[in-house]
């Protein structure tokens, strides 16, 4: 006699969230290398599937700012390339920039902000710090700050955000 496991809805979600990843990180692979050879950074890549569609959205960033023609260059060269990889699929490309003011929500975007002006709230302060963000690493960032270069473990930082797709004037 053949037993069957009744699978519960938690094993559908987990299965479905490790899919998920796989791809967004598969994706963030085939991608970042094409951005990066534009001239861009890819501060962020997020995907979902709606209603048939896979839809993908991809945030640049570049100093001095990414422009509309910026977008539609990165669109152009991306969307082919996302055709073939993913043949008999339905996909939404959205290209833009990254906005003034934009919360850097994971460690993995602080590189395509170097040599921008950010601010951070510190886990031991109140007051958000501006500076220019000098150097990213593994475990932490170092920003010039008053003329003088402090560094943060990331751990350290509650907050984060850009303060100006500009190079920041010291």
């Amino acid at each position: 006699m053949t037993v069957y496991k009744k699978k519960s809805f938690s094993d559908f979600f987990f299965l479905g969230v490790m899919k998920y990843k796989e791809k967004r990180e598969d994706l963030a692979d085939l991608l970042k290398p094409v951005i990066h050879g534009l001239g861009y950074a890819a501060a962020d890549i997020s995907l979902r599937r709606a209603r048939g569609l896979l839809e993908i959205h991809l945030v640049l960033a570049k100093r001095g700012g990414v422009s509309l023609n910026d977008c539609a260059l990165v669109h152009s060269t991306v969307l082919p390339q996302l055709e073939m990889e993913y043949p008999d699929t339905d996909i939404r490309l959205e290209v833009s920039s990254p906005g003034i003011h934009r919360n850097i929500k994971t460690a993995d975007e602080f590189p395509a902000y170097l040599g921008m002006a950010l601010s951070i709230l510190p886990a031991h302060s109140n007051d958000w710090v501006r500076g220019t963000l000098q150097e990213v690493k593994d475990e932490g960032l170092m920003m010039k700050i008053d003329e003088q270069i402090i560094s943060f473990d990331l751990d350290e930082i509650r907050k984060a955000r850009l303060e100006s797709m500009e190079e920041a004037v010291e």
